[in-house]
């Protein structure tokens, strides 16, 4: 069954385990490494490899140093994707395409395509939206 609706897409993340949600540091015991993303992009084709990127990591500044840079590289006339996280309204926030946050289609398209993948692997909210 496929997405339609936005709204559909949004109820169905919210079933997954959502970290960024949990409060009191309670982790179900999971993990922290990268097995199940790796699967994940295995499954997906590894889409990450289509495409140059730049991956910034720190403690502080990561955001501002993202949208800085993406800026600079649209300024400089090239197509450019941003991913940040977490959102404050929409998880529509996270990803932008040229400066601007996906449209509820593409992303009800993207998650489409990753469906089985997810009902598959169950990967957590943060994994999907990465």
């Amino acid at each position: 069954m496929s997405f339609r609706k936005f709204p559909q897409v949004a109820g169905y993340l919210a079933r997954f385990t959502d970290y960024e949600r949990m409060t009191g540091g309670r982790y179900a015991g999971q993990p922290y490494d990268l097995r199940r993303m790796a699967r994940l992009l295995d499954a997906l084709g590894h889409p990450e490899r289509g495409f140059a990127s730049v991956h910034i990591a720190g403690t502080k500044g990561k955001g501002s140093t993202a949208h800085f840079a993406e800026a600079i590289f649209r300024a400089h006339g090239l197509r450019t994707g941003l991913y940040t996280s977490p959102h404050l309204v929409s998880m529509l926030e996270r990803i932008r395409l040229d400066g601007d946050p996906v449209s509820e289609r593409l992303f009800v398209r993207a998650m489409n395509r990753m469906r089985r993948a997810m009902d598959r692997l169950r990967p957590t909210y943060f994994e999907i939206m990465t």
